[in-house]
């Protein structure tokens, strides 16, 4: 495995007014290759799962891709891009 990608908490869907009390719903993904970044946020937040992955390479923005049942069922399938 070249890259080892890992999932770092980024945003927390809000209960009530206390920041940060809610399940996570964006986490950055840390070990991608230099030059390139990705996101992985529930767009299901916070009551169903819906997550998607958000590549950057550079300035360029490549799009939201995928629904999966997890943030990490997300990792993984962009873990396969780097194998």
């Amino acid at each position: 495995m070249k890259y080892a990608l890992t999932l770092h908490e980024e945003g927390w869907s809000r209960e009530g007014p206390v920041f940060k009390s809610g399940p996570v719903n964006m986490y950055r993904v840390g070990g991608m290759p230099e030059g390139e970044e990705a996101k992985i946020t529930n767009f299901g937040a916070p009551h169903r799962s819906d997550w998607r992955i958000l590549r950057i390479r550079g300035d360029e923005q490549c799009g939201w891709s995928g629904s999966y049942d997890s943030a990490d069922v997300a990792l993984a399938e962009l873990q396969k891009q780097y194998e």
